[in-house]
């Protein structure tokens, strides 16, 4: 039954657009098609926006899309940037939570970072309306989405701080690394995905999961000149503390 949110991810696999009740009547509660409607025009907002970008959309779009009255429309929504917003927060909410819980599943920090990075890059594949709305088009809403998106970078930046903190608890010499630096790693691969974006359909996110990883574990001080691949990292189970000489470490 829907929620009034997206649908949780399940095992990965989850959607991040919203599941709607049928148009018409259904002998539901008035509060339970209110929330079917506002679901229709989150899911509608997206879909128009990944079709004409964000300055093109009109209410308009998004009411016919989603089968609702204008004034349905503003019982729930300011306007359509807000609409944008509530959309925007709760994808972003879900998705996060799918690439945790993917990373959760794992055990070493090094399968836990590679799960999460793709889980996020699987999810984006499989909701491409999503992925060019919320990564692409949030840049041309304005400062009120910027700050959300800011938000968002600082959510995954803590995570990468996490995962690095796991890993100087198995390589000691590994020295601490200036906080700007996780979020400057978390905008190198939100660029990454962006230029994957601009150069149209299909997408393939998920062929970027090397480039994510590189970036970030060279971030982590982790170098192939010192013979550190990921090839290496996967046959050691992400484990770096034996055999690993201070030679293979740049720090």
């Amino acid at each position: 039954m829907y929620t009034g949110t997206y649908n949780p991810a399940v095992a990965g696999r989850g959607k991040l657009l919203p599941e709607v009740l049928p148009r018409g009547r259904s002998g539901l509660p008035r509060g339970v098609v209110a929330l079917s409607q506002r679901a229709r025009a989150v899911k509608a907002m997206v879909e128009a926006v990944a079709e004409k970008g964000f300055l093109a959309v009109t209410v308009a779009d998004i009411t016919s899309r989603a089968r609702i009255s204008r004034t349905t429309f503003y019982e729930h929504f300011r306007d359509k940037e807000d609409c944008f917003l509530q959309a925007y927060e709760e994808g972003a909410r879900l998705l996060y939570r799918d690439v945790l819980a993917a990373a959760e599943r794992e055990r070493g920090w090094f399968r836990r970072l590679q799960a999460g990075v793709r889980s996020y890059l699987e999810n984006l594949d499989r909701e491409p309306a999503y992925a060019k709305t919320f990564i692409l088009e949030v840049l041309k809403v304005g400062p009120a989405a910027l700050e959300k998106r800011a938000e968002v970078h600082a959510r995954y930046a803590e995570l990468l701080k996490a995962s690095y903190a796991e890993l100087r608890q198995e390589l000691p010499l590994a020295g601490p690394l200036p906080e700007s630096l996780f979020l400057s790693c978390v905008a190198a691969v939100n660029e990454l995905v962006l230029e994957r974006l601009r150069g149209g359909p299909p997408y393939r996110l998920g062929e970027l999961e090397p480039e994510v990883l590189h970036v970030i574990l060279s971030v982590f001080g982790f170098s192939a000149i010192g013979g550190v691949t990921l090839g290496w990292l996967a046959s050691k189970g992400g484990s770096v503390g034996a055999g690993f000489s201070e030679g293979g470490w740049r720090a």
